[in-house]
């Protein structure tokens, strides 16, 4: 890969276009640069980053914005990685969660986007953060940021965010695998499809029942085999469906799913 030094006064003179709990992103001429925080490169992590994106630069993944090189500061210490620049209309999150959408053209992303993430799946790779700003949406298409914190065979992912893998670790399995993806995603999807409307911080801290989730579904105004889906989505069960796999149920010109409440 090729191999970029900068120094930190010069990466502070780039626009920055982002930030998150692993670091930053910049524009850095026509590539995106992604300069980790110094607290993210503990020892334990630094070959198993650089080996992760050795591995991503080798594949190839459409749609998914894969490691170009690796930046060094003046002291030839790793510090990030760039990668194409990828221009966006929206996010998967605002566009899930905006009125302006109707649920059938929402569903038309929903299965590009799994689509993209079984290829992942196939290769022995889970996203563990599915957070539905990592995909971008750039007219028809889906693009897919921040592959750099996956688990990628034997190597460990780097992240586990609370929502909702938390809730998944705890009462489901302790694995780090597809289901987990299938699970998490599936709720991210859930939460926004029916407007935002249930509530995180109880899937997050009050968790000692599947009740919560459960009664929420039994109030969703869906199609009865679409419901099942659910209701086995958030069971203990160990093997999980992908959604878009009963996606079509959902039809409707409507924005939101309805609630009967």
């Amino acid at each position: 890969m090729e191999k970029l030094v900068l120094d930190d006064l010069e990466i502070k003179r780039l626009k920055m276009l982002g930030e998150g709990s692993e670091g930053r992103v910049y524009l850095y001429n026509d590539s995106a640069l992604k300069y980790y925080h110094t607290t993210h490169l503990k020892r334990e992590n630094y070959e198993n980053k650089l080996a992760k994106l050795t591995e991503l630069n080798k594949m190839n993944l459409d749609n998914y914005v894969l490691p170009k090189g690796l930046v060094y500061n003046k002291d030839d210490m790793f510090r990030g990685f760039t990668m194409n620049y990828q221009p966006s209309d929206i996010d998967m999150f605002d566009y899930l969660r905006s009125s302006e959408y109707t649920l059938d053209q929402k569903i038309e992303k929903i299965k590009k986007l799994e689509e993209l993430i079984k290829k992942a799946h196939k290769l022995n790779m889970t996203l563990v953060d599915t957070n539905l700003w990592n995909f971008l949406v750039y007219g028809d298409e889906i693009k897919i940021i921040d592959t750099d914190t996956y688990k990628i065979g034997s190597l460990n992912h780097d992240f586990e965010p609370p929502f909702y893998c938390k809730y998944y670790k705890d009462k489901i399995s302790t694995n780090i695998d597809p289901n987990l993806d299938k699970f998490s995603l599936g709720i991210h999807l859930l939460h926004l499809l029916s407007g935002g409307s249930f509530d995180n911080l109880f899937m997050l801290y009050y968790n000692t029942s599947f009740n919560y989730l459960y009664n929420y579904i039994l109030l969703l105004d869906v199609d009865p085999i679409f419901k099942e889906f659910l209701f086995e989505l958030v069971s203990d069960s160990k093997e999980k469906l992908y959604f878009d796999d009963n996606i079509d149920l959902l039809s409707s010109s409507n924005s939101f799913i309805k609630s009967k409440m």
